[in-house]
């Protein structure tokens, strides 16, 4: 462990001459006993660094001092720790503060010597595997089911219904044909446990428009064991062999996500009751189509008297794959590769095989049967049929954002194609299954942040908005002075949505239409505020340097992490990655292809079915192309954007409460703030001072009296004035904070479509020593200033009057 910097050893300790610790202790006399909090708010660098780092892991601690032979020597113990089969003690002394930082030192050891302090004896936040990878609770798999006769299984059922506003009436049909043969309406997510409550409707955008989500709980349904395996088939073969999602292997032995994607019906009860259930019949037909042994479809054939409007169908291109076999019942083609491309049928063309293709610029043009005859030898048998009006399938399954992809129309000869099992509309509901399932699962981790946080947990269960949309709390534009909404007593009662929340906990790097940094902005301005007044109220005897010192280790990236580590897990659920879902997403039932195995192999070398679920020790196995990756500004960027958001929708006595939930400053009182907060201030400054007669100017100029003029007074005392314990030092340390959050309050409603980057420069340049001093000469105030010095400018004492004129009553 790195030791403390040299100007802070000056006793060199080791050179201490005294005699053996048995020898003194029939000496000791108890000199004092203090708290640790209580010494962490008295005492400066070192010494209250180590106060602050013990303060972080233990409470409540007492810090014993006690002299030796005559008070020549100091020996210095912490009391407290017993528990944890530690009893730190100091090296003897004859200084006072070296006995403390020597005992504080050894407190700190186990500390650093355990991972949790680094070698600058900064905190090091916490990394576990399950941090990564963004999986919430009430989808993982619970318990290993086994199937027995009549036994079932209760699960949740809840519809996926997608309502698509096209670009063009060409695509208004994509999700609403219903396969009429078993009356399919929908897909469904079927779990073992609840998700959230009044999950909120949101948009995807496929290629073809913009669609809306609504994922609706349709209640509890009994499911027999003995299904089970038709079910799980249908997860394989919906995700592998009709999305060709890559990198994935279906496994039924090993389940992470435990929960089913599966086909829905609409049936009417005896009551007259309309619900869903669970599509079996058309799940057996699927399964009638599948090749058992090759794990993969086969493609019905069909000719052109076959077919007729509306089309409701997939094409694939036969020719270009597999042999063809004839059966009585249905003449078919063997499987495709996953790479193969398909086509959603639009419709019967009046072209046939004998006319011409779309020529490229530098060919002659030819026929569709010139062409198969010459590229594929293939011979058309009915010249005659028409073509098929075709639309190629993206396999882009990132639908967060609208894309710019032009949709072209192709022709088909229907006797080199087969017909894949899934009707048109499925198939398309099917392409917007891995955008759904990645949303509901980051609204699922979102929840289970939300009931984490006290403060909002016991106020207001997230609301859902029609769609979530971010919106703008009117906290911020409601009438009154900034000042008065700022320190007012009663709650703000506003309401938080679930795009909100999710905001907090989506960095810029995940490339979406929104993330946390407008909010983060907020928070860090509330943050240091809050931090500065705390600090200014609470250490009176600091100067504005030691507070400076102290603010920054309490709002630093470190400070922040660790605790909201702690108190939050908050890492659990900071998404720092692009959403990729062919390459980084895994559905359920399935594993990443180079998923290792390593935690769940038994003695004999296999692999152990039935075990108990074991979280911690699969994600270790889980590629790192599937987690997200982060770091310590990460975090503490996403607990200033709690913060944010807590002060935007209630109000400032609601983020004190989280800065005081997460306990920001360790263990000390933080309970504090909120009295510092609401109750007058009870600095009073140096009444000893004349109060000079100008100061009446002074306050004609602000338009404003003050009940007490001595701390106008300090406000304009320069340093150089060499007036004893007075200079505006102190208050400029709390008015820069103070003036940093009246801005920010002030632009950040005013300007809702900056960048935070933005509103960073305009908040710089409100706030800069040009604009105060231009502001001093316009008032005349700079003629005030009380000082010694030709050097003072009259920047100087802007931010103090900015705190006296607002905290002064």
């Amino acid at each position: 462990m790195s030791c403390l910097p040299n100007e802070d050893q000056e006793g060199n300790l080791s050179n201490v001459d005294v005699e053996s610790e048995d020898e003194l202790t029939s000496e000791s006399n108890l000199e004092e006993e203090v708290n640790l909090e209580d010494f962490f708010m008295k005492e400066t660098g070192h010494l209250q660094m180590l106060a602050h780092r013990l303060l972080l892991y233990y409470s409540p601690l007492k810090l014993k001092l006690n002299t030796y032979q005559g008070n020549m020597y100091f020996i210095s113990k912490i009391v407290g720790l017993e528990e944890f089969q530690l009893e730190p003690q100091g090296i003897p002394s004859p200084q006072k503060a070296f006995a403390q930082l020597s005992c504080l030192l050894a407190a700190v050891t186990p500390l650093h010597n355990t991972a949790k302090l680094d070698e600058r004896l900064y905190p090091v936040l916490e990394q576990r595997p399950s941090h990564s990878l963004k999986i919430p609770e009430c989808l993982l798999h619970q318990q290993h089911h086994t199937s027995s006769a009549g036994e079932t299984v209760t699960l949740h059922v809840y519809s996926i219904s997608i309502s698509l506003v096209p670009d063009s009436d060409e695509f208004k049909e994509c999700f609403g044909r219903c396969y009429s043969d078993h009356r399919i309406q929908c897909y469904g997510l079927l779990t073992h446990l609840p998700l959230p409550p009044h999950l909120p409707m949101f948009d995807i955008f496929p290629r073809y428009g913009t669609a809306t989500v609504q994922v609706r709980c349709e209640g509890t349904i009994e499911v027999d064991l003995k299904r089970m395996p038709l079910y799980r088939w249908f997860q394989e073969a919906l995700f592998t062999h009709v999305l060709s999602l890559e990198n994935i292997t279906y496994r039924h032995d090993i389940i992470i996500k435990d929960y089913l994607i599966l086909p829905l019906c609409k049936v009417i009860e005896q009551d007259q009751r309309c619900c869903y259930r669970i599509a079996n019949p058309f799940l057996l037909e699927l399964y009638h189509k599948w090749d058992t042994n090759k794990r993969n479809w086969k493609y019905k054939t069909l000719s052109g008297g076959d077919i007729s409007e509306p089309l409701d169908m997939i094409l694939v291109q036969t020719y270009r794959f597999g042999s063809q076999t004839n059966t009585e019942e249905c003449p078919s083609y063997e499987v495709m590769s996953n790479s193969q491309a398909v086509f959603i049928a639009t419709g019967v063309s009046d072209e046939t095989p004998d006319s011409y293709l779309r020529p490229r610029e530098s060919e002659q043009g030819v026929t569709f049967r010139e062409y198969f005859r010459e590229k594929y030898n293939l011979e058309v048998s009915n010249p005659d049929a028409p073509l098929i009006r075709v639309r190629h399938i993206s396999k882009k399954y990132n639908m967060l954002w609208k894309r710019s992809d032009t949709i072209r129309t192709d022709f088909l000869i229907l006797e080199f194609c087969g017909v894949h099992p899934f009707p048109a509309s499925l198939f398309n509901q099917a392409t917007c299954l891995v955008t759904i399932l990645w949303r509901v699962e980051t609204f699922a981790l979102t929840h289970e942040l939300f009931a984490r946080i006290p403060p909002l947990r016991d106020r207001q269960v997230p609301t859902a908005s029609d769609p979530a949309r971010l919106h703008l709390n009117q906290y911020f534009v409601e009438e009154g002075h900034l000042r008065d909404r700022l320190r007012r007593d009663e709650e703000y009662t506003g309401s938080i949505c679930w795009m909100d929340l999710l905001q907090c906990i989506t960095t810029k790097g995940c490339q979406e239409s929104f993330d946390l940094e407008r909010l983060e902005f907020l928070g860090d301005s509330f943050l240091k505020y809050v931090t500065s007044l705390f600090l200014f109220q609470a250490m009176p005897g600091h100067s504005e340097g030691d507070l400076t010192a102290i603010k920054s280790r309490v709002v630093g990236n470190k400070n922040l992490a660790v605790q909201a580590t702690r108190y939050l897990d908050l890492p659990r659920y900071v998404m720092t990655k692009v959403f990729y879902p062919k390459k980084q997403w895994f559905p359920p039932y399935h594993l990443p292809t180079d998923f290792r195995d390593t935690s769940i192999a038994s003695d004999d070398g296999t692999i152990a079915t039935g075990i108990k679920f074991q979280w911690e020790e699969y994600c270790k196995d889980i590629p790192t192309d599937y987690k997200h990756p982060y770091q310590v500004k990460d975090i503490a960027d996403a607990c200033e954007a709690l913060i944010g958001l807590c002060f935007s929708k209630y109000g400032f006595r609601v983020a004190v409460e989280f800065l005081d939930y997460i306990d920001l400053m360790g263990n000390v009182k933080t309970y504090l703030l909120v009295d510092f907060l609401y109750t007058p201030c009870s600095y009073k400054g140096n009444n000893s001072r004349l109060i000079p007669e100008t100061l009446a100017q002074l306050e004609e100029k602000l338009g404003y009296s003050f009940r007490n003029p001595a701390l106008l007074l300090e406000a304009v005392t320069h340093s150089s004035a060499h007036v004893e314990g007075t200079s505006y030092q102190r208050l400029e340390f709390l008015g820069d904070a103070l003036l940093d959050i009246l801005v920010v309050c002030h632009i950040y409603p005013l300007h809702t479509d900056f960048q935070p980057g933005q509103l960073s420069d305009l908040k710089s340049f409100l706030v800069r020593n040009t604009t105060l001093g231009r502001i001093c000469l316009q008032l005349g105030i700079h003629t005030h200033i009380i000082h010694s010095s030709e050097s003072v400018k009259k920047k100087d004492c802007s931010s103090n009057l900015c705190f006296c004129a607002g905290d002064a009553e």
